[in-house]
């Protein structure tokens, strides 16, 4: 990694002087994660928590709903999940990917016990040798907590989700430039409507959700792209067609709705598919980061050329052409995790790769 990101400077309240204390800073690593996993260090025997500190078995004695919901989530499933073990095939350094997908594992041994459990409690919530909160322990809470108001900030996100290309490559034998980041996701929130509106990462994929005894609190469960009314709301799509002698011309107008960041955000293999079909034939585009390579005076390496997607303020317009016939046109848009071809290669089936966006009939024009 050429230089930090995201750095977090988190402040927090001493339990005896209730004054600012010295802050504890996040950084990306230049090892590859969110931070070095001896940073987390270990509790003092005297706060009675038994058992590894910040592990999900430890951690369900007390929340176990939180658990539950965290249990669902791609953050428990990072280093499982079927399309990053495929790419993980794919690196020259797995152990850089492996920081953020199971940043756990002290040693980065990938078939740990730390790596199965993916982005566990501890990420988030311990850090030298103290458990991190928005709220203060109480009287009764079995441990001490260090308040962390920044945890629900989209900062404390970007220190995972907003990084450059690490020193690494796919087995291409050109690289990724060090210098243009890999994932940007944070940084294209900041240029959202919904930071504008004082909306955060947490507001939308962590909603408040309500708890026994009359709790409330943040869903765990982390909304994403495996759930369909939340991803339905990403983008308004419009359609509309017109006839160009024997064709039928079908424009389809995407734009940022809800989605705090562009449309699809996270990974470069990301794309986003619009296609058309009717009785006679169907088309297709694909809007995504492109790259090119150049030399940079030392070496070739990639960088973006084109940057496709749908972005904060911007409408993205496709337009494609099918054969004129009375039959209905049908539009879809789709998240697709990898495209068809790299999926194909990597003997992904359809359902773990493609994410249904929108979908429905283009209307006809008067008179057709």
């Amino acid at each position: 990694m050429t230089r930090p990101l995201a750095l977090l400077a988190l402040f927090v309240l001493t339990p005896a002087l209730g004054v600012l204390a010295s802050p504890t800073v996040f950084r990306f690593t230049e090892a590859g994660g969110p931070f070095p996993a001896d940073v987390l260090g270990a509790l003092p025997a005297s706060d009675g928590v038994p058992g590894p500190v910040g592990s999900p078995a430890t951690c369900a004695g007390c929340h176990a709903e939180i658990a539950t919901e965290w249990q669902s989530s791609m953050h428990a499933q990072s280093f499982e999940d079927p399309v990053f073990r495929a790419e993980l095939r794919e690196t020259r350094n797995r152990a850089t990917c492996a920081g953020c997908h199971a940043p756990l594992d002290a040693a980065l041994i990938l078939s740990s016990t730390a790596a199965s459990v993916g982005i566990a409690c501890a990420a988030c919530h311990v850090r030298e040798g103290m458990i991190l909160g928005t709220h203060a322990s109480g009287p009764t809470t079995p441990h001490r907590v260090r308040v962390v108001a920044e945890l629900a900030d989209s900062s404390f996100c970007g220190g995972c989700h907003d990084f450059d290309f690490p020193p690494m490559s796919t087995t291409a034998t050109i690289p990724y430039s060090t210098e243009i980041p890999q994932q940007a996701t944070f940084a294209e929130w900041r240029e959202s409507h919904a930071a504008s509106e004082g909306r955060t990462c947490i507001t939308c994929h962590m909603p408040e959700v309500a708890r026994a005894g009359g709790r409330f609190g943040r869903s765990h469960r982390m909304a994403d792209l495996r759930t369909p009314a939340f991803v339905a709301d990403a983008l308004t799509v419009r359609s509309s067609m017109t006839r160009v002698g024997e064709t039928w011309n079908v424009r389809v107008e995407l734009a940022v709705r809800d989605a705090g960041h562009s449309v699809p955000t996270g990974d470069i293999f990301r794309v986003l598919r619009v296609r058309v079909t009717n009785g006679r034939a169907s088309a297709e585009r694909s809007l995504r980061r492109r790259f090119t390579e150049s030399w940079n005076g030392h070496s070739w390496e990639r960088r973006d050329s084109v940057d496709e997607r749908v972005h904060a303020g911007e409408a993205r317009v496709v337009e494609l052409r099918v054969p004129y016939d009375d039959s209905d046109v049908h539009f879809d848009v789709s998240i697709l995790r990898l495209d068809h071809a790299a999926a194909m290669r990597r003997q992904l089936p359809e359902s773990t790769v493609v994410i249904p966006l929108a979908r429905g009939v283009v209307s006809r024009p008067s008179g057709h």
